[in-house]
């Protein structure tokens, strides 16, 4: 959805839900959030923000976020970010527990539940917005049905295999490129994504870069140092800063939020003829 079509009402529905989700169960909710009218102009609603948008080679991602938190974690987030497709906002959760304990640290185990807990918070706000009929990540595959102009690609029907360890986004993707006339294929993380291409052989791998365990740069250099996959070409897809060593390690680059109108003519020119 349009930043400009959200507006203030949609946030704060979004904020409500959020809320009552988080805390249900008797925990206290933080005090009273984005207390404004529903018609307040958009850059009054963006003020309440942290703004974490960041600026890459090539453009700015967009992304606006509160610490909520939730009953049992209060570094958890509501975020409003630009994400895959350039100008489409979606509201999500960040449970900010990203980082990664060895089992043998004393509160592995604590860790790993409280992030079990986190990730079903995250879970059950994103499914209430999704019943409210707000924009999520969950939501991006009813979005892309929506878009004009993804023809078929002419001639032969290539394989694509999608790399990505956010769920969503690889579905969203594979569901975008098999409109397009593409098979594809999902892995969600390097190292699956390299039993996948032994199996399916496929034409082309559009990988994520920045994923747990083995990122996309690692993945392109394993598939082209081996004979047997050496020639199938890799798209490097990042939302981040990536150098020049980096790029030359695979075929391409894209850098998200995607341009359509870009996407489709790059892959075009990798694919084999």
């Amino acid at each position: 959805m349009k930043l400009s079509e959200i507006g203030a009402g949609r946030v704060k529905q979004a904020v409500r839900i959020y809320l009552e989700a988080a805390f249900e169960g008797g925990a206290h909710a933080p005090a009273p959030v984005l207390d404004i009218p529903d018609d307040s102009p958009l850059e009054r609603v963006l003020s309440q923000f942290v703004d974490e948008s960041h600026q890459t080679n090539l453009r700015a991602t967009h992304r606006y976020i509160i610490r909520l938190g939730s009953r049992s974690y209060p570094f958890m987030k509501f975020v409003l970010q630009e994400y895959l497709f350039e100008g489409e906002f979606f509201f999500c959760v960040d449970t900010h527990d990203q980082m990664e304990l060895k089992p043998n640290v004393p509160d592995y185990d604590a860790w790993m539940e409280l992030k079990r807990i986190n990730a079903q918070v995250k879970g059950e706000i994103e499914k209430r917005w999704q019943q409210a009929d707000l924009p999520t990540f969950l939501d991006m595959t009813r979005f892309v049905s929506t878009l004009q102009g993804v023809a078929p690609a002419a001639g032969k029907s290539h394989s694509i295999l999608i790399v990505d360890d956010e769920r969503p986004i690889a579905e969203t993707i594979s569901t975008l490129l098999r409109a397009r006339g593409y098979r594809t294929t999902i892995a969600y993380d390097g190292r699956e994504a390299l039993d996948v291409i032994d199996a399916v052989k496929p034409d082309l791998v559009l990988t994520d870069y920045e994923m747990p365990g083995m990122d996309g740069v690692q993945l392109a250099e394993r598939i082209k140092s081996r004979d047997e996959t050496r020639g199938i070409r890799v798209l490097l897809a990042t939302a981040c800063s990536i150098n020049l060593t980096e790029i030359a390690r695979a075929d391409g680059f894209l850098v998200k939020p995607f341009q359509l109108d870009f996407l489709f003519p790059l892959i075009d020119h990798l694919l084999p003829r």
